[in-house]
């Protein structure tokens, strides 16, 4: 008899656990339960560079296992398919700090990482005396998560619109729960330590720009439709609207760094919300339901900051 999985959030957290789930255990049916699925989750607004980013609670040596797994993984995606349906791309990144950090060890997730030569960090403006380069990986959340639907569908998963108030209402359904609801898991678990990280992000049509560049709080992040312009950030924040003042400042910052820019078209404005917990909730509870005194098997697994697709898998 087939053990009844459902995956609670259709973000990236919740698609790449779900397809994990079906491709490696046997005699499991597995449904993800989600009242949004793209083009209405965070993953769908995200800047899209591949970097840890805002994410807290992991050893660095568990940070860098799960960024080498998913660079590996997106990496076997760019090299199998085409790379405009699933919107990944390989892409150089350049990044600059007036302060000099130690080689971290998640870079050994990236086909290359080095420090930034006297020459590179010379070639740009701002006056950075240090700085790192990766062949990092962009990414379109639009594009990517549709391809892990269609990917969970063809293994037998099954998706369920429905809103949640609880996951007890799954106790009758499913014989284990895993619970990837992003922000939401502040009010379904309720979770008081999940807070949303606001983040606004500009995207422009700008296709002379090849390499991400990071300095600070702002990036320019090319990927295979836009470039994105980056960044803020708002503890506490809940609102999806636009700011325009923030808008100004990523602006006039991300033209400090790329004058070129000032020919780009802007497109849009976006905003989202990061689920932010420290630490991050990776565990096990064994939920007693009131109504029928049976245990259910949840696995809590939230609160990955900005860094949802980078250890996604």
């Amino acid at each position: 008899m087939a053990i009844e999985v459902g995956v609670v959030g259709a973000g990236i957290i919740g698609l790449t656990t779900a397809l994990r789930i079906l491709e490696t255990v046997s005699h499991v049916r597995v449904s993800v339960i989600a009242e949004s699925f793209t083009a209405h989750t965070t993953a769908d607004v995200a800047a899209g560079l591949f970097g840890p980013y805002l994410i807290d609670g992991l050893t660095d040596e568990k940070l860098r296992d799960w960024c080498v797994d998913s660079y590996n993984f997106y990496l076997q995606l760019i090299r199998t398919q085409p790379g405009e349906q699933i919107g990944l791309a390989l892409t150089p990144a350049y990044e600059y700090s007036d302060t000099y950090s130690p080689r971290p060890l998640y870079a050994d997730a990236y086909l290359e990482y080095r420090d930034l030569t006297t020459e590179e960090l010379a070639a740009t403006p701002g006056n950075y005396q240090y700085g790192s380069y990766a062949v990092a990986i962009t990414f379109v959340g639009k594009k990517l998560l549709p391809y892990l639907m269609e990917r969970f569908l063809r293994a037998g998963g099954r998706f369920v619109t429905k809103k949640l108030t609880s996951l007890d209402e799954l106790a009758d359904d499913y014989d284990v729960v895993v619970n990837c609801p992003g922000v939401g898991a502040a009010s379904l678990v309720p979770d008081p330590d999940v807070t949303p990280a606001q983040g606004q992000t500009i995207r422009v049509r700008a296709p002379w720009i090849k390499n991400a560049i990071i300095a600070g709080p702002y990036e320019i992040c090319p990927t295979v439709d836009y470039v994105v312009l980056g960044g803020s950030l708002v503890f506490g924040e809940n609102s999806l609207v636009p700011d325009s003042e923030v808008a100004k400042d990523i602006w006039k910052n991300c033209l400090q760094l790329v004058p070129s820019l000032k020919d780009a078209e802007i497109l849009t404005n976006y905003v989202g919300l990061r689920p932010y917990r420290n630490p991050l909730r990776l565990e096990i509870e064994n939920r007693v339901i009131n109504d029928s005194g049976r245990t259910l098997p949840i696995v809590h697994h939230y609160g990955h900051g900005g860094a949802g697709i980078t250890v996604s898998w």
